[in-house]
């Protein structure tokens, strides 16, 4: 028996074509949370992007921000929560402060960048979310940074503080903790609250959702996710557009 879904936002319950969530989805969602089952969010968002986000009409049990690295309760309890080891807080200082490339620093409560690029005004820009102020790195623990410009420049930075990259633009990239990813956020969550894996499906379209989806026996590739991101899901359904959420609950008998 299905306990709880897990959903990414962008490309997923956020349509970028009518900037809103469709009415499909919306009455979907609450046609399952009245059946009890529990609904979270899982995006790579900044909790302060996520509340840019018009969810009229809906209310998640839970979220999972910064790619799984923060998890709280629909109170902001924070459940499980996984910074950068300190002793890369000196070598994020320096890459950060020398404004080589363009980092964002997200802190579980500040998020703020080293400078400006066009890639970065682009790469936001595609997603609706305004950029933050430019500021120093403070060295206070930081979750999840976001680096914007050719893959190359990313590279270089990922491997200089040993962490994990993933691409969720052509232009920009998050960088998290070495073996983080929204699939270890959902299991602390599930962890904690003793469902077992068969028991949640995840819902993604993006590559920082593949961990998650071929983590779980239950999961969903929209319909206008990629080849790579389709071939990690159990299921793969329509379009985002095109009653994608709907369907996909239909297929698992939630509705």
């Amino acid at each position: 028996m299905i306990k709880a879904c897990f959903f990414d936002i962008d490309g997923t319950l956020l349509s970028h074509k009518i900037h809103a969530v469709p009415k499909s989805t919306l009455s979907s969602l609450n046609a399952i949370k009245k059946k009890g089952i529990k609904l979270a969010l899982c995006t790579g968002r900044h909790e302060r992007e996520v509340e840019n986000v018009d969810f009229s009409g809906l209310s998640f049990d839970y979220s999972i921000t910064l790619n799984g690295q923060m998890v709280k309760d629909c109170d902001n309890n924070v459940i499980a929560a996984f910074p950068f080891p300190e002793n890369l807080n000196e070598k994020i200082k320096k890459i950060f402060n020398e404004r080589n490339v363009a980092l964002m620093a997200i802190e579980e409560n500040d998020l703020y960048m080293n400078v400006i690029n066009d890639a970065a005004v682009i790469a936001n820009a595609s997603f609706s979310i305004p950029l933050p102020r430019v500021s120093s790195y403070r060295g206070n623990p930081i979750y999840q940074l976001i680096c914007y410009g050719k893959k190359e420049e990313v590279r270089i930075v990922a491997d200089a503080i040993d962490s994990d990259a993933v691409w969720w633009n052509e232009l920009s990239v998050d960088i998290i903790p070495k073996g983080g990813g929204k699939d270890k956020g959902i299991k602390a969550l599930i962890n904690s609250l003793g469902i077992k894996d068969d028991e949640i499906i995840t819902f993604g379209d993006g590559e920082n959702d593949i961990g998650m989806l071929k983590s779980f026996p239950n999961s969903v590739a929209m319909g206008n996710a990629s080849d790579l991101v389709k071939s990690a899901a159990s299921y793969v359904t329509t379009d985002i557009d095109d009653n994608g959420i709907e369907n996909a609950l239909k297929h698992f008998s939630l509705i």
